[in-house]
């Protein structure tokens, strides 16, 4: 699905359901937006589509590019230093050929699960 060009992204982790014309005030609601944007600016995705975004545990986000890579990241915080990580794995693997099924940025080295 598209939306004036930009594709739609899942969002996940919330505990209540919104409700359409009333505030929804819920605090991972608001972490999801505010990272969301961050991951769409961020050149760190290059080509990539982000295709969904988890906060069930805003200190441990996680989320989905072209809906095969799940990348796993610490809180909002350390954001920005971990998208520079992936940016610089990402360049690794194209480089190689490497395909993965998800990418752990929550440590010095990246851990890297290569796709089957």
């Amino acid at each position: 699905l598209e939306d004036d060009g930009e594709r739609l992204v899942r969002l996940s982790g919330f505990e209540r359901a919104l409700k359409l014309g009333q505030p929804n005030t819920d605090e991972r609601l608001v972490v999801a937006l505010r990272v969301l944007q961050r991951l769409r600016r961020h050149p760190a995705l290059g080509a990539r589509t982000l295709t969904e975004l988890n906060v069930s545990d805003p200190a441990q986000i996680r989320f989905v590019m072209d809906g095969l890579t799940e990348i796993r990241c610490g809180g909002e915080g350390d954001l920005d230093g971990q998208l520079e990580r992936l940016r610089a794995t990402m360049r690794v693997l194209t480089a190689q050929q490497v395909g993965a099924s998800y990418i752990d940025l929550r440590f010095p080295e990246p851990v890297i699960g290569e796709a089957a």
